[in-house]
């Protein structure tokens, strides 16, 4: 039986400029990225930390 690669994903911790925490599941390297972008849905600020716990599904590493 063929396995089929996922997308790499990670386990992440956001921090905003007012000290907000978002925690979020796993998800892939893109999305991720992503939301760095976006403002707090708290406070609106940007998001100025940004902690990987761990990466799942990454074959290639």
């Amino acid at each position: 039986m063929r396995m089929i690669d996922k997308p790499a994903a990670v386990r992440v911790t956001l921090t905003c400029a007012e000290g907000h925490v978002w925690r979020g599941g796993y998800e892939t390297k893109e999305a991720f990225f992503s939301k760095d972008k976006h403002p707090c849905p708290e406070c609106g600020a940007r998001f100025i930390g940004a902690r990987v716990h761990g990466v799942m599904g990454d074959r290639a590493a």
